[in-house]
Formats: C-alpha cells, structure tokens, sequence
C-alpha cells in the first residue's frame, strides 16, 4: 500500500526526458570513480562503467562516443586539479577529501563542485567561526543561505531587472525588506568563484579542441557544416578576393572548435565563458551548458542575468504570499524551487557532519579536557550552523505546507456548503 505523500512526491516530482542527451558531466565522472574505488570486483566494475561512455538515446553516430570520451578524460583531469580525486598505484583512482561531499551531493550538479571549492578554501569556516557566540547566529545564518543562492537552484531574472519591476502594482517596493534580486557576493568569494570558472575554461577549451582534432588531422572537420541560413559551404570556396563568396570564405578565423559563421565573424578559438562556448560551436559538438563545472547565467547577448534571491527572501519571512509578490514567482514555482532546497539543506546538513567527523586523536582529547581540540572547534561551529540552516528552513517550509492544507480544506469545505445549499434550493 502507497503511503499518500509518496504519491504526491511522484505526481509533483519533474520528469526526466528519456530522448538524447550527453552523458557525460564531472559530477557523473566523480561517481564512476567514486563507485570504482568502493567494490572489490574491478573488473566487473570496469565493464559496467565503461557502458556509461557508450551511446545511450543517440543514433550510432562514432563522434557521439569519442565525445563522450573525450569529455570523461578531461572530467577526470579537471577532478584531480580540483583535489577531489587522487591516485595512487596502490589503489588506483579514488574520491579524495571533500570529493565525498560532492558526491553526496550529485543531484545539485554543478553546484556541487562549486560549494566544496568554497568549503575547501575555508570559506564558510569564516562566516561561522562566531557562531557559538549568544549573539549574531541569525546573520551568520542569512549570509550562508545568501552565498548558496548564488550556487544552487538559481532562477535568472531579464537584464535591466529592478526590484522595483518586481514587486505587484499593489504593494510599496519602498516598504519590502526582501532582496528581491540577489546582492553581488565579497571580492573575496567572487574571486575563488571566477578562478574556479577560469581554470574550468580553459580545460574544457582544450577538451573541444581534441574532440575536433582528430578530424582536423584527417581534413574532415567541414565536411558536413554550412552557413546556418544559404546552407553554404566554404571549404568547398577558393577564398579570393574577386567574388563574394571568395572574401567570406578569406575573411574566416582560422580554429578548430568554431563554428563556420562565427569563424567569419572574427571569433577564434579562445571563449570567454561557457555560454559563448554552448553556443558557437561547430553543430557536431554535444556542448550542454548544464554539464559544465561552472555557474553562469547570461543572455543571448552573453550579459551575466541577476538573480531572484527567492531562497534568501523566504529564510527571511517565511511567507509564501510575500514570494508571489515581491519576488514574481507563481505558487507552483515557489512550492517545487523551495522543496529542492528541503532536500538540498538535509544532504548538506548530513554531508557536513559525516565529513568534519572528528578523528579518534580528537575524541580523545575531547574526552580527557572535556572540550574540543582547537583544530575542531571551529569545524564544530561551522557544522552546527550548517545543521541549525538545515532545522529553521525545514521548519519554516513545513509551517508553509501546514498553512496550505488549511487553506485547502477550507476552501474544499466552502465548495461543499455551496453544493449543499444548491442541492437543497
């Protein structure tokens, strides 16, 4: 028998669309290692991963699979600068350090990898380190959940957006003390955020790059792509200067990963984001900017888009009537948004206090001064207010929940009365 709430979650739960998509993503990279590592058996685990590289939903198209390749060895590279997976000939590949966490953690990809960078530089070890104080726990509190909007769940509002354009006609946007748009973050934690893209960047360059090369070598790489638009194609163009057709084909960049029309627009091989490289790629390339170890947000003309700071705003009040109306968003799209964040703040919450478990010399310091050593004090801060993040936002989206219910059966009770009254008139 199906317990009622299991089958709200699967009526509400998103589906996941089962035609053509790339495989590949660091996060799915981390796993195959992470599973690797854990069995005994490796060569059946070997023949089992190896299955994730084939190609699943796709035509059998062979440039599907070297990509998939290509994108799985240039993961693999990418996990190792980032210190999340080691080897050693002994054991050979496995999760390092933090990496576990952002295993546990693989369903907010690719915030993921972002969030432990920023555990791993010490970040939130800073913001924490007065938690255990009588005073300024709620601040401290506000300022996590505000760095995590920036990384998790993120929804992109037009350029130009104001907080005043959000806020309904019938409302003061003056007497709102939501964000509405979420504040720009520290230098501090917006430089270790852009090195983190930089150095991501400039791996997955190169990973286009050798995607191409291969054809590039074997004078292939043109042969199926034209101008999106007259269908021509230029390498079958002398480039001369005496006909049209002559300078367009003179005029294009010379580059490997590039699409032809952006070729003749002066554009090369280096990308200045990740979503210029999503989108001026040869059409034979599977680029998809939600596999990328990066969190960008811009427009069609390649502008960073602010952010809703739903997230922040509603650990702040708690009120699903101020989200719809200082923050633009419709009660489904609160209520889905903030269930993913339920579910987030959990993970993270257990994530943190399995990796900060104290070690044995610890607890034996612990249990001899009755205090904890001074390595793991500040570590002990920071989980606990990762776990007190965890408890007031479940509390708060469960009052929210109890709310709608009453909500609901009230209206269901009016609707009655007003068939009862029908029935008998």
């Amino acid at each position: 028998e199906f317990l009622q709430k299991k089958v709200y979650r699967l009526m509400t739960s998103s589906l996941v669309s089962l035609h053509g998509h790339f495989p590949m993503t660091p996060t799915v990279a981390l796993r195959m290692v992470n599973h690797y590592g854990k069995v005994a058996a490796k060569a059946n685990s070997q023949m089992t991963l190896a299955n994730i590289l084939k190609e699943p939903f796709f035509k059998n198209r062979e440039e599907i699979s070297t990509q998939a390749k290509f994108h799985f060895r240039f993961s693999l590279q990418y996990l190792l600068e980032q210190d999340l997976i080691k080897y050693t000939p002994e054991k050979d590949l496995q999760v390092h350090g933090s990496g576990a966490l952002a295993v546990h953690l693989r369903f907010a990809q690719p915030g993921n990898i972002l969030f432990v960078r920023l555990w791993d530089e010490g970040l939130f070890d800073e913001i924490c380190k007065k938690f255990q104080g009588r005073t300024g726990q709620q601040e401290i509190l506000r300022k996590l959940m505000l760095v995590m909007s920036h990384i998790f769940f993120r929804q992109p509002l037009p350029v130009g957006t104001t907080k005043e354009s959000l806020v309904k006609a019938d409302l003061d946007p003056t007497e709102s003390k939501s964000y509405g748009i979420l504040p720009k973050l520290s230098e501090k934690i917006q430089k270790i955020m852009d090195d983190q893209r930089s150095s991501a960047l400039r791996l997955y360059s190169s990973y286009i790059k050798h995607s191409c090369l291969p054809k590039q070598e074997a004078q292939e790489q043109d042969e199926t792509e034209s101008l999106p638009i007259s269908l021509l194609k230029l390498n079958n163009i002398e480039a001369v200067p005496t006909t049209f057709l002559g300078r367009l084909a003179a005029a294009r960049i010379p580059a490997i990963a590039r699409s032809e029309y952006y070729r003749m627009s002066g554009h090369s091989d280096d990308f200045a984001s990740f979503s210029e490289m999503c989108d001026t790629v040869k059409p034979n390339l599977n680029m998809d900017l939600d596999a990328m170890p990066a969190c960008e947000m811009k427009d069609h003309q390649l502008r960073d888009m602010p952010l809703n700071a739903y997230a922040s705003d509603f650990f702040r009040h708690g009120s699903l009537t101020r989200l719809i109306k200082e923050n633009g968003l419709t009660s489904a799209k609160a209520w889905y948004l903030l269930k993913q964040w339920s579910y987030l703040l959990k993970d993270i919450a257990k994530g943190v206090k399995e990796l900060r478990k104290p070690t044995d010399k610890e607890v034996e310091y612990e249990h001899y001064y009755g205090e904890a050593a001074p390595d793991n004090m500040e570590k002990n801060e920071t989980v606990k207010a990762f776990v007190q993040l965890n408890s007031q936002f479940q509390e708060l989206f469960r009052n929210w929940n109890r709310t709608q219910t009453n909500e609901r059966k009230k209206m269901e009770e009016i609707k009655k009365q007003e068939i009862q009254k029908f029935e008998e008139d």
